[in-house]
């Protein structure tokens, strides 16, 4: 007789040994315990077959191994009917099947066999919670929380930290702290597995001060817990907090996983920072992560963001596995960067390699011919996402639309919107847009009334972009009409882009008193650009007694940037090549004593003061 095998031999020997000698019943659970850690179903199989055999198939144990073996190899209908079979299944098989349904995403049967279950304690509770919100059904898994509420069963720890997962999936930040006070934990109690649940939770509820204090009060931290509040951070904007808590967990000797690099290169991204993305692709490198095609990705994708177009080409070209989500990210990071010529020769590269682009390839890939304004390659890809289905979605609609409106073609742009099923805020902002582009301004505004008849609120980006398009085309009038009706008619507080936008259009236009008088509703510590902005008006009509002004209150407001100063000089220096110098006094350059020393004349090799050269008449 095969007492118990380590390792179990192999099927054939399995075979073999059937054919000689009984198997003992202890052989028969160590096989299963070993072939459900590997996965191995094909031997499995052979084994209960051979159970059947010597009839130790009518064990519930045994049952039980065999409905954990199948359930852990996939194969859902063997355990059901291995289930079928027992006789009397004790708690043990019907939460090893509750179990099985679980892993293998099969919600609908675990919650039936839930409520089919004579008897309910903290496990089954337990694993139907698991089981929804493991399979991304946070809002089930909180209900039966709440069920669970109402019985005399109180939830444990392995409770809670699956009803905060739930909670963290569906930004349930009223249940989350519900839990968290269930918990009613001491610090010295507060470990990493639950830390981490609580952080995540927070995380993703927004709550980011409240997960750096469950994260202060871990004491053995752990790559997870770390991990986790990298990810809260990020995921709020906090790429600085991001990046220290990256830094600071190598510090303590921590080995970051592939989660905290990816969080901490978009947290580059979305700040800029292309000397910290080198940094952290460097420590990338060290730790063997270069390959994850998930940490290349992202890597690609921030060097798009930060302008760095040749470095996301050259770890593009040495990943060594490209998926689809890589070419859709250099193909972004293309378009990103004005080169959307590029980007459709990548596009077009890579369906000749047979990647099959997805919806986010072919947003990047109409961004690419918005930037390079190809009608052609965009009516291509246009067909393409019919051809996908992709057309009815509002945010595939607006990528078209805003195509076809950068294009020059408004009849396209109208046809595409008047197809959409559904239309959002963005679709409705496209169109209005290309249609202000366009010169189209009635039209613009009936269909800002339209959206809000029906029922849709323009928001304040629907008039930074409809302000762009008057400013860029040079329509004053027309920019007067939505600036004022934004407020006055759709009660939308002005931004600062909003006034931006206005002091741009009036500036070159020459309007420079209204213009002026438009900064005076912008906040002091925001100004500076809207000064930055008119005095390039001024130096376009040559009025430097305002640009002297305006370069007073950048310098007061930003001293450290040089640029007022620079642009002030050229105003001065250009005019006087064409006039004499000394007609432009102290008084009419209105500059305050620090800043007029910093500002300087240069005519062929001489340097001369500002006011020197004022001061010479």
């Amino acid at each position: 007789m095969v007492g118990l095998l380590s390792p179990p031999p192999s099927s054939s020997a399995i075979l073999v040994s059937s054919a000689d000698q009984v198997l003992s019943y202890d052989s028969f659970v160590s096989l299963l315990n070993h072939y459900r850690k590997s996965k191995a179903l094909a031997e499995g199989r052979l084994v209960h077959s051979l159970a059947y055999e010597h009839r130790y198939d009518r064990s519930t144990f045994l049952s039980n191994c065999f409905i954990e073996m199948y359930g852990n190899c996939g194969d859902v209908a063997d355990a059901k009917a291995v289930f079928a079979r027992i006789r009397n299944p004790d708690m043990y098989s019907w939460h090893i099947l509750l179990r099985a349904y679980g892993q293998n995403g099969h919600v609908d049967d675990a919650y039936t066999t839930f409520l089919q279950m004579p008897l309910l304690n903290n496990v089954s509770w337990n694993t139907m919670i698991s089981t929804f919100a493991q399979n991304g059904h946070g809002r089930r898994a909180l209900d039966v929380f709440h069920q669970m509420q109402l019985t005399d069963t109180h939830p444990n720890r392995i409770t809670l930290v699956s009803v905060l997962d739930a909670c963290a999936e569906v930004a349930d930040l009223e249940v989350g702290l519900e839990a968290h006070a269930l918990l009613d934990v001491s610090r010295n109690e507060m470990d990493a597995i639950l830390g981490s649940a609580l952080i995540t939770m927070y995380g993703r509820c927004g709550a980011v001060a409240d997960a750096e204090d469950v994260f202060n009060e871990i004491i053995d931290r752990d790559v997870v817990s770390w991990t986790a509040m990298i990810v809260a951070f990020s995921q709020n904007g906090y790429g600085k907090e991001a990046l220290e808590h990256l830094d600071e967990m190598q510090h303590k000797g921590f080995r970051p996983d592939i989660a905290a690099f990816i969080c901490a290169v978009d947290a580059c991204a979305g700040l800029q920072l292309l000397k910290d993305g080198r940094a952290v692709h460097v420590s990338v490198i060290d730790v063997g992560y270069e390959k994850c095609p998930g940490v290349g990705n992202s890597l690609i994708n921030m060097y798009g963001k930060c302008k760095s177009l040749v470095d996301a080409r050259d770890t593009f070209n040495n990943a060594s596995y490209k998926d689809v989500i890589s070419w859709t990210a250099i193909i972004g990071a293309c378009a990103e960067n004005a080169d959307g010529k590029e980007g459709l020769k990548l596009y077009d590269q890579m369906k000749v390699e047979g990647i099959i682009p997805n919806k986010v390839t072919l947003l990047c890939a109409l961004d690419a011919c918005t930037v390079a304004t190809d009608i052609v390659s965009g009516r291509e890809i246009h067909a393409t996402i019919h051809d996908f289905g992709y057309q009815g979605d509002p945010m595939v609609g607006n990528a078209i639309i805003n195509m076809y409106g950068k294009c020059g073609s408004l009849y396209d742009a109208k046809r595409v919107f008047n197809n959409l099923h559904r239309r959002d805020v963005v679709c409705y902002t496209s169109m209005i847009a290309t249609l202000s582009q366009s010169g189209c301004i009635k039209e613009a505004l009936d269909l800002l009334k339209l959206m809000e008849k029906e029922g849709i609120k323009p928001n304040d980006v629907t008039f930074v972009c409809t302000l762009n398009a008057c400013s860029h085309t040079g329509q004053i009038n027309a920019a007067r009409q939505f600036f004022y009706s934004m407020n006055q008619e759709h009660g939308l507080a002005y931004r600062v882009d909003h006034y931006v936008c206005m002091i741009d259009l009036l500036g070159r236009a020459g309007h420079l008193d209204e213009a002026e008088k438009l900064i005076a509703h912008i906040s002091s510590e925001q100004a500076s650009v809207a000064w930055l902005c008119l005095l390039g008006a001024c130096k376009l009509h040559g009025d430097t007694e305002r640009a002297a002004r305006a370069a007073s209150f950048c310098h007061e407001l930003d001293p450290n940037d040089v640029t007022s100063h620079v642009t002030l000089t050229n105003i001065l220096s250009s005019l006087q090549k064409r006039d004499d110098p000394r007609k432009h006094s102290t008084s009419e350059m209105n500059l305050d004593h620090s800043c007029s020393q910093d500002f300087l004349l240069m005519e062929g090799d001489s340097t001369i003061s500002s006011t020197t050269a004022a001061g010479s008449g």
